[in-house]
């Protein structure tokens, strides 16, 4: 059985997907229509934006992944039995299932983005999270309390593939996550200015419920889901309404999804994505076939 999973939200520049989107008419397709829905040229928006831009950055995300899973579809036959997505991939899943249309999708993402940048820009204190890897996984629980320590909280949000990890909390807290990260000579990938992941972002996931989603009507996949969050097969639309809003809450543990994919009878992983450190799906728990823009941009060529 094939499963397509979206990876989550990870740092790519549109100058590494910009033959992409001028070779795949698709890609141009979607790009057109997040543009319509966003009232804005999204890849003009894009080829200037950083990570800390938000709404492009990850409507482009969006998007691309998107493309690569219809190229998947109709170029190579790829046709998955399952549908799902790690962290801000789960987004994209629930488009591809067929939950809700793309334009409703970033419709929803951008009014979501107001709630967040006006909630995290509200708090007296900044948050952050922070990835990195190379920490040997029994020092973790040890370095996010002492980083906790004596003004701030910090709390575990990703345990991704092969130490992959990511911890949010106060600005300052993360601070000294990345000092003990690098002292232990482990790598940092980058940081962002907000937390996600875990329980004290319950009132995010109240506000984003409330002012972003209270008038979106969601559909029943069209295939079914395996939720990161739960590991559970989602077969109702209020089920993926509630898991993508509990995705805030709780962190991203990639054996709960793994475990659910497996229990399903997932074999092989299909994986739409432009190549990063956080492509390292599944372990050796599944055959990965992996779709980036570089290989699709080669084949047009």
């Amino acid at each position: 059985m094939h499963a397509l999973l979206f990876p989550g939200l990870t740092p790519a520049r549109h100058r590494h997907v910009c033959r992409f989107l001028d070779r795949y008419s698709v890609a141009r397709r979607l790009f057109d229509e997040c543009s319509e829905a966003l009232g804005y040229d999204l890849e003009e928006a894009y080829a200037s934006a950083d990570i800390h831009d938000w709404e492009p950055y990850q409507t482009a995300f969006l998007a691309i992944h998107l493309a690569l899973a219809e190229w998947a579809r109709d170029q190579n036959g790829m046709r998955p039995q399952v549908i799902c997505g790690q962290s801000f991939g789960a987004f994209a899943g629930a488009v591809a299932a067929g939950c809700l249309p793309l334009g409703e999708m970033v419709g929803l993402l951008s009014r979501s983005t107001a709630v967040e940048k006006a909630f995290f820009t509200g708090l007296d204190a900044p948050l952050a999270c922070i990835f990195f890897s190379r920490v040997a996984d029994a020092d973790i629980e040890a370095l996010v309390r002492a980083a906790a320590e004596p003004d701030g909280w910090a709390e575990i949000s990703v345990r991704g593939d092969r130490g992959v990890y990511a911890v949010s909390g106060t600005a300052a807290a993360v601070a000294r996550v990345d000092e003990a990260v690098r002292a232990r000579r482990g790598i940092v990938f980058y940081t962002i200015d907000r937390a996600e992941h875990c329980p004290r972002m319950a009132p995010v996931r109240e506000r984003v419920e409330r002012e972003a989603y209270a008038d979106v009507v969601f559909a029943d996949p069209v295939v079914p889901i395996v939720s990161d969050v739960t590991g559970a097969v989602l077969s109702t639309a209020e089920e993926v309404r509630t898991d993508l809003l509990d995705g805030w809450t709780h962190p991203t543990v990639g054996t709960t999804l793994y475990d659910g994919l497996e229990a399903v009878g997932v074999t092989r992983l299909i994986v739409p994505g432009p190549s990063s450190a956080f492509r390292r799906h599944g372990g050796d728990r599944f055959e990965t076939v992996p779709v980036s823009p570089a290989a699709v941009s080669e084949a047009l060529a």
